[in-house]
C-alpha cells in the first residue's frame, strides 16, 4: 500500500513548521514506519520511532508503554502533544496529562473531548 503514498507538502510544511522534537509511537515495525515515512517525504522530521518491540511488545493504547515513552523521551507528559487518529490511543494521552488532537475525516462532525481535532494532519496548523 505504501507504493499508492505520495510526498504530502503540506504536511512536510507543517511537519517543518512544529518546532520541537517529533516522535512517533507506532504498533507497527520500526521498518514498516520508516517506508510509510520515506514515501510520504517526512522521514527527516522525527527523531525516534518507537515501534511494537517497545516495552516487550504491549501495543497502544497501553498508558504505561505511553508513560515509559514518555520516560524514555526524558519529558513530563504536560510537555506532550499525542496525535493519533483512534480516540482510544488519544486516552492514554489524555489520562497522563497529555494534550491530545484527533485527526479523522469525521473530527469536524463528532463531537469529542480532544484538545485540537482536524479531518487532516496539515488542518490542525489552522487551529
Amino acid at each position: 500500500a505504501h507504493e499508492l503514498l505520495k510526498p504530502q507538502a503540506d504536511l512536510q510544511k507543517m511537519l517543518a513548521a512544529m518546532d520541537c522534537r517529533k516522535v512517533i509511537h507506532t504498533n507497527g515495525t520500526k521498518e514498516h514506519a520508516e517506508t510509510i515515512l520515506d514515501a510520504l517525504g517526512i522521514r527527516e522530521h522525527f527523531e525516534m520511532i518507537y515501534d511494537i518491540r517497545f516495552n516487550m511488545y504491549t501495543p497502544k493504547p497501553c498508558p504505561v508503554t505511553l508513560e515509559q515513552l514518555f520516560a524514555s523521551e526524558h519529558i513530563h507528559s504536560g510537555g506532550v502533544l499525542v496525535i493519533d487518529d483512534m480516540q482510544d490511543n488519544l486516552k492514554a494521552g489524555q489520562c497522563l496529562g497529555a494534550k491530545t488532537a484527533w485527526v479523522h475525516p469525521n473530527a469536524e462532525t463528532t463531537p469529542h473531548n480532544w484538545d485540537a481535532a482536524s479531518p487532516t494532519f496539515p488542518g490542525l496548523l489552522k487551529l
